[in-house]
């Protein structure tokens, strides 16, 4: 029959098992619960609307423009047409 002492000994060795056991549970759940955080502060930085314009200084500029095609016609008339210049192209 074991001993009383070796009994109690037993019992603290479970007791401080299950208290690392817990510690390192816990650990885990933090690493997580971080990265789902990172994950979806990411995922929402990313989801941003792409029609938005660009931050001034990014060096990216966008617009949505819809018109009328016929629009165009209208405005160059021949007259217009006659006395346009060729847009300046950028030097390499």
């Amino acid at each position: 029959m074991p001993s009383r002492h070796s009994s109690t000994r037993f019992h603290e060795f479970k007791e401080a098992a299950v208290k690392r056991s817990s510690v390192r549970n816990l650990a885990v759940l933090g690493a997580v619960v971080a990265a789902a955080v990172a994950v979806l502060a990411f995922r929402a930085g990313s989801s941003a609307d792409s029609s938005d314009p660009a931050p001034p200084g990014s060096g990216t500029t966008s617009s949505d423009v819809r018109q009328d095609p016929g629009a165009a016609e209208d405005y160059w008339t021949p007259e217009r047409r006659a006395s346009a210049e060729p847009a300046p192209m950028p030097d390499d």
